[in-house]
């Protein structure tokens, strides 16, 4: 059954959809700031934005704003059949070697299941675990085997999906997509690889891709 007072806010909702996965926080934080009668701004998933406003009157007139353009490649009103169909997970990417620590490496691996919304290295000064947060199309658990090649090399690494945040200091620092920034290394000297193959297992299932 349906609440009669969530379909009314909705139906002085707008969807704001944008051709690349966005940045919440800052997202939302900038609609909000530029019109003032939107009373939230939500994601649903990682393309789609659900800005909901104080009125029918100021939710049309948002509507017709050409400035919506400068930030979604559509707008249009919510309706029923507006749904999210992807979700955002952690994957933790294990044994890989030092030298191969690059965002291009990174976004390779993760790209492999979703598109690459951020990505962060360990505990500062040590090369443990890394994580990538991908938005995936409702994939099921991520727990693969990743067969890749590095300067003739064959090296098999682990991907396996978070289920919480918690195990990770304070003190772990984003990896920037403009190069690896730790006290430890850097991309200077570092090595892209090729994925070879992936042989992965999930609840239930598993696959391979060559």
């Amino acid at each position: 059954m349906a609440d009669s007072s969530l379909n009314e806010k909705l139906s002085r909702s707008l969807i704001g959809e944008a051709l690349h996965p966005m940045d919440y926080d800052n997202k939302s934080r900038v609609v909000l700031k530029e019109w003032h009668t939107m009373t939230d701004a939500k994601m649903m998933g990682s393309h789609k934005m659900l800005m909901t406003f104080d009125s029918m009157e100021n939710m049309m007139e948002a509507e017709r704003s050409p400035a919506m353009l400068n930030h979604f490649m559509e707008v249009r009103r919510w309706t029923p059949q507006e749904a999210n169909i992807t979700r955002r997970m952690w994957l933790e990417v294990y044994e890989l070697p030092a030298n191969a620590w690059t965002t291009q490496n990174m976004e390779m691996i993760g790209g492999m299941w979703g598109a690459v919304i951020k990505m962060e290295a360990g505990a500062r000064g040590h090369f443990n675990a890394f994580r990538i947060m991908v938005e995936a199309n409702f994939a099921p658990t991520v727990q693969a085997y990743v067969k890749v090649n590095l300067d003739g090399k064959s090296y098999g690494i682990m991907v396996k999906e978070m289920r919480t945040m918690n195990n990770y200091p304070e003190e772990d620092q984003e990896v920037k997509r403009n190069g690896l920034n730790m006290e430890t290394g850097d991309e200077n000297g570092a090595t892209n690889m090729a994925l070879e193959t992936i042989g992965g297992e999930s609840k239930n299932e598993s696959n391979s891709v060559t």
